[in-house]
């Protein structure tokens, strides 16, 4: 219990307006000047999240959950950072999630487990972070696309859904022929797959990949995407000339599909 006490006390001092409900001291991902709060989710299993303050502008301020990359096992929340400066710039209120990752549990229940939960964490206390529930959206890069098209976009997420997620070069062929991850995933490659066991999708699904991108496969997400098309899943795909894979962390390939972003999240009717 001192620790989770010593945690409210550091989350007050840096700003949070969430009861942190766990942990020591301020994550050493978290951006300068992002409030932050940590929540437990599980026995010894905790998702963090940190948010800029919100900008003094007009209008409601939907949230943006921005979910990272790292091949389910690495990967930190603050290379979502550009993304996060992006869409504030548009009128969304971002936060950054820590969820569990390969290493730490032992399949990615968890890591959906936790995101869910975040989302119905920020959710619930939108208007102390500084934006709104309703309009919200969802940002995943690379593996962290994967995840939040299972955790948001499939028939079986959460009740309150967010109005659109985007996925920023994702994962979504994990098999050892053609995708990502097969090694790290094991017999259960298949399962996780969503070009091979596509669910059927819920919400509309952007997708941005880049032309050059060497570590997950152009070909392999065009036959994911109509993968998920054939089960009725409202899919768009933009392929761009030139980007590499992980192009999401680099303020100047961002910039490259700005608009894309912008009109997908449907950003012009939030402002």
């Amino acid at each position: 219990m001192r620790g989770c006490r010593q945690a409210i006390v550091a989350a007050v001092a840096g700003g949070a307006l969430l009861p942190s409900s766990c942990g020591d001291s301020r994550p050493a991902w978290t951006p300068p000047g992002y409030r932050w709060a940590v929540h437990e989710v599980r026995p010894g299993g905790f998702v963090t999240i940190a948010w800029p303050p919100a900008l003094s502008v007009e209008g409601v301020r939907p949230l943006a959950l921005l979910v990272h990359g790292g091949g389910w096992s690495g990967g930190r929340p603050d290379e979502m950072v550009p993304v996060a400066n992006l869409v504030s710039e548009f009128g969304y209120q971002p936060v950054l999630v820590q969820y569990g990752r390969l290493g730490e549990f032992a399949s990615l229940d968890a890591a959906l487990a936790d995101l869910r939960t975040a989302w119905s964490y920020v959710v619930e206390r939108a208007e102390s972070i500084g934006g709104a529930a309703e309009n919200s959206i969802v940002i995943g890069g690379s593996a962290g696309g994967h995840l939040a098209t299972w955790a948001f976009a499939a028939h079986d997420g959460p009740t309150f859904r967010p109005s659109a997620v985007v996925l920023l070069c994702p994962v979504l062929d994990t098999s050892p022929q053609t995708g990502f991850g097969a090694e790290r995933l094991g017999d259960d490659w298949r399962r996780w797959s969503l070009r091979h066991n596509p669910p059927r999708l819920t919400v509309p699904v952007r997708v941005l990949h880049g032309s050059e991108d060497e570590v997950v496969s152009p070909a392999s997400t065009v036959a994911a995407v109509e993968a998920l098309r054939e089960k009725g899943g409202d899919v768009e795909l933009t392929t761009v000339d030139g980007l590499a894979h992980g192009f999401y962390v680099r303020s100047s390939d961002l910039g490259r599909v700005r608009r894309d972003i912008e009109a997908w999240c449907g950003l012009s009717n939030h402002r």
